[in-house]
């Protein structure tokens, strides 16, 4: 049986603003090497917000790599 840790919960959190940081620059990065317009604030904060969606799923279901992205 899972059981909650207080520990476990807080080390997600740290988890979830590093892959925030990570996530937003990558996407930054993809629109530059594409030449595109810059990304509206608009659109990368869903971005960011569906990325912290998927690692909340991760945590829930106890993946142990979670959600990132690679560039």
């Amino acid at each position: 049986m899972k059981r909650f840790h207080p520990d476990l919960s807080r080390l997600m959190q740290i988890n979830h603003r590093k892959n925030q940081t990570i996530v937003k620059g990558a996407f930054i990065a993809v629109s530059r090497y594409a030449s595109a317009t810059p990304i509206p604030p608009s659109v990368l904060s869903r971005g960011v917000g569906w990325q912290g969606v998927g690692i909340m799923l991760s945590g829930i279901f106890g993946t142990g790599n979670g959600s990132s992205v690679s560039v």
